[in-house]
């Protein structure tokens, strides 16, 4: 499975009609346990099973 993905920061937030920095604000709880990142021009993520389980408790 790939690890990551182009996309930036501004075309993620357009996806959900937000502003980049709404979208950071929201996503820094994957940040910090190492569940994703963003690189230059890219989003890396680095555990696949939390991030479908943080998307269930939703």
């Amino acid at each position: 499975m790939q690890n990551f993905f182009k996309l930036s920061q501004e075309m993620f937030a357009n996806m959900f009609c937000v502003s980049r920095q709404t979208l950071n604000k929201h996503l820094q709880g994957l940040f910090k346990p190492n569940v994703l990142q963003w690189k230059q021009g890219y989003i890396e993520i680095f555990d696949y099973e939390k991030l479908i389980h943080i998307g269930e408790l939703d």
